[in-house]
This record gives C-alpha cells, structure tokens and sequence, in this order.
C-alpha cells in the first residue's frame, strides 16, 4: 500500500441551472459519461473526486452528509470505481452550511468555503482509500461503525490556523486529525 496519492488530471463541466437536483446515480452518470467520451480514464486504482458548487440541490447535503465515498462497477469492469463528492458549504441554502465549515471566523486562506472543501476532501480520500465502499468500519467499542475520519470530524488537534503546508506555493491548510487504531485522533501515522 502506497502513502502517498498523485493527480492524474480533471475535467470541468458547469451546469448552469442552480438549485440543479442531483442524485447518486447523476454522479455516477456523469463519470461513467466522461469515461465513455474518453475525457476520464478508466482506473479501478485511482479515485474519481467530484466537487459541486453548494447550490445544487443533493439530497443530505449540509443535513446529512457535508461529503460521502463509494464505489460502482462500470460493465466489463471486475474492480469496482471508487470515487468521492464534495460540496460547497458556503454556497448553500442559508442556515444550514455551518455543521460542514470549518471555523468561519479564521481559516487557513481566508476563504470559508474553500477552506473547508479541502479538509472535506482530505476526510474523503482518506476514508475512499481505506475503506472504498462505504460499509466497511473498524471496530473499537466507542467508534464501532465509524471510518477513520469520522470519529475525529472537525477535530485538529490545535488551535492554529493551519496544520499543513501543500503545494509547490505552499499553501497552508488546516485538516482534521484521522482515527488510527489504539491512538486516537492524530495527524501522524504511528506504525
């Protein structure tokens, strides 16, 4: 098993209807679409990310879920095609984005939204790496049902601005911890 990840390219597309209501089964088409054209490749290894502006309508978003994994099997595919979705809080319906921002007083990058998509988006691939299918969990009596993310949701482990530096314009990001068993939340993988 690798530690790192590698980006392999993207593709945009930007419907023009807001309040667009989106499903599962939209994303799902809209990948395996892409895949079909050529303008994805198919890769039972990689991972798809699907980030949508926060003004669609998602059923659970900002209520349920602020990002989810799975995975589906594309015909003549054996591996199952992982992939994640991610919102914009801040674009949302009002009311209702705060459960899925990071402290919108003071983030890393002085963007609400942005901020906190990246950290939704760490949660994500690190729950699509561990555990594609969304079924699966480890199990400690406290957290017995939960992924490595989720008993550590929003939990950074101090009170600073950021916690990480990405990029080569070195960006700082502020990331929530991950549960690593016998250990906790933390932010440093102990072997």
């Amino acid at each position: 098993v690798s530690n790192s990840i590698n980006f392999m390219g993207s593709t945009y597309s930007s419907p023009r209807a807001r309040l667009l209501r989106i499903t599962t089964q939209t994303v799902i088409n809209a990948i395996v679409t892409l895949i079909n054209k050529g303008v994805l490749p198919v890769d039972p290894n990689g991972i798809y990310a699907v980030i949508f502006r926060g003004d669609f309508d998602f059923s659970g978003f900002l209520t349920y879920w602020c990002g989810f994994h799975s995975a589906f099997y594309l015909s003549g595919i054996d591996t199952p095609l992982k992939f994640f979705v991610v919102g914009n809080p801040a674009n949302a319906k009002a009311n209702i984005a705060p459960a899925c921002e990071q402290f919108s007083y003071n983030t890393s990058n002085n963007n609400v939204g942005a901020d906190s998509m990246v950290n939704i988006y760490a949660h994500e691939v690190a729950e699509t790496i561990t555990n594609f299918s969304g079924g699966w969990a480890f199990d400690e009596t406290q957290y017995a049902g939960q992924e490595v993310g989720d008993p550590c949701n929003w939990v950074f482990g101090t009170d600073a601005v950021s916690n990480v530096i990405v990029g080569p314009d070195k960006k700082p990001f502020l990331l929530q911890q991950l549960w690593q068993l016998g250990y906790g939340c933390t932010t440093t993988m102990i072997r």
